[in-house]
C-alpha cells in the first residue's frame, strides 16, 4: 500500500469511526485505558542505558481493574502493554532514521522519539505517517538537543525521511517524450512539469550522503555477523546536491551537478521549461547549457 492509498483508508476509518456510538462507560473505559498506555518512559539514567515506567501517571479507574497473577500485580501487567505500545513505535523509527540513531546513540535517540511522540503522538492505526513531523520536530522542536549540530541533525533526518517518503509514494507513468510530435514538445517546454510523487530532492553542506553508506553497511554487516566493531562517521562538511527516486520498485540515488539541481529544483517548483533554461542561458556557458540540454529528456524519463 501506498502513502496516498494509506491516507484514503486512514480517512475512510475515521469517517466510520465518528459514525460509531459506543457506549458512554466503553468510551471512558478506552480514553483511559489508552492514556495509560501511552504514558511515556522517563530516561534518567543513560550510563545504565535504562527507563522508568510513570506508573503514578496510570489511570486509577484501569489500574483497579487490572488483577494480579502468579508474581505480576495487576500495575506490572499494565506495564507491560505499556512497553509494547512504546517498544513498537521507538523500534519502528529506529529503523526510519538509522544514521541518527548511530550518531546519537541509541540511548538519547529513543530520548529524542519520546519526545517527538509526547508532542505528535500516533493517530492512525497504520504507521505510515508516524515520522510526518519529525523533521521538522528537529528542527524547530525546543528540545534539550537543539545545539550548534541542529541543522546537522536536520539534514541527517530529512535524507532517511525521503528515502521512506520514497519508498511508499505512489508511482505514475513516465513521461516518454520519444511518442511526441514537435508541437507537443514545444507545447509542454510551456507549462509546470510534473513529476513522480516518489521524486525528492536533497541538498546539504554535510557529507549526509556518504554517512547514511556507511551505516547501511555497520548495520549490514552487523546482521551478517561479519563484524562488531562499527565504522564511525566521518562526519564533515561536504556540498551534497542529490536526486533520489522510485523506479520499478527500486530506490534510488543520483548525485546531481550544481548546474542540474538549479534546473531542476526550479522546474520542481513550478517553473516551465522553457523559462528555467532561459533564466540560466544568461548565468552559463555554451557547453553547460548543452550539458543540461543532453540530459533533459533521461530525466523525463525517470522523474
Amino acid at each position: 500500500m501506498n502513502q496516498d492509498e494509506s491516507k484514503i483508508q486512514n480517512l475512510k476509518i475515521n469517517e466510520i469511526i465518528k459514525r460509531v456510538h459506543p457506549p458512554d462507560g466503553l468510551q471512558d473505559f478506552q480514553k483511559a485505558f489508552s492514556k495509560t498506555m501511552s504514558q511515556p518512559f522517563l530516561f534518567n539514567n543513560k550510563e545504565k542505558q535504562s527507563f522508568q515506567y510513570q506508573k503514578d501517571k496510570y489511570a486509577t479507574e484501569i489500574v483497579e481493574l487490572m488483577e494480579d497473577r502468579q508474581d505480576l500485580k495487576g500495575i506490572d501487567r499494565l506495564s507491560t502493554y505499556n512497553q509494547q505500545y512504546w517498544f513498537r513505535l521507538l523500534t519502528s523509527m529506529q529503523g526510519l532514521y538509522p544514521v541518527l540513531v548511530q550518531h546519537l546513540g541509541l540511548y538519547c535517540f529513543n530520548q529524542l522519539v519520546t519526545a517527538y511522540l509526547v508532542v505528535h503522538p500516533s493517530k492512525s492505526p497504520s504507521l505510515d505517517q508516524l515520522d510526518d513531523e519529525f523533521p521538522q520536530f528537529i528542527l524547530n522542536g525546543h528540545h534539550r538537543w537543539q545545539n550548534e549540530n541542529t541543522l546537522l541533525y536536520f539534514d541527517m533526518v530529512s535524507l532517511d525521511f525521503i528515502f521512506s517518503k520514497a519508498f511508499v509514494s505512489m508511482q505514475k507513468e513516465s513521461l516518454i517524450t520519444s511518442s511526441l510530435t514537435a508541437e507537443q514538445v514545444g507545447a509542454l517546454a510551456q507549462e509546470p512539469l510534473p513529476f513522480q510523487p516518489s521524486f525528492h530532492l536533497f541538498k546539504s553542506d554535510w557529507n549526509v550522503l556518504e554517512c547514511r553508506r556507511i551505516v547501511i553497511r555497520n548495520n549490514s554487516n552487523k546482521d551478517s555477523g561479519q563484524n562488531s566493531n562499527q565504522e564511525a562517521l566521518p562526519i564533515k562538511k561536504e556540498t551534497c546536491q542529490l536526486a533520489v527516486y522510485r523506479k520499478n520498485n527500486q530506490l534510488f540515488i543520483e548525485e546531481l551537478h550544481p548546474l542540474a539541481f538549479n534546473l531542476i529544483e526550479n522546474l520542481f517548483q513550478g517553473t516551465s521549461l522553457s523559462d528555467a533554461l532561459g533564466e540560466l542561458s544568461e548565468k552559463v556557458s555554451e557547453a553547460e547549457l548543452a550539458y543540461l540540454s543532453s540530459n533533459i529528456q533521461s530525466w523525463f524519463q525517470k522523474w
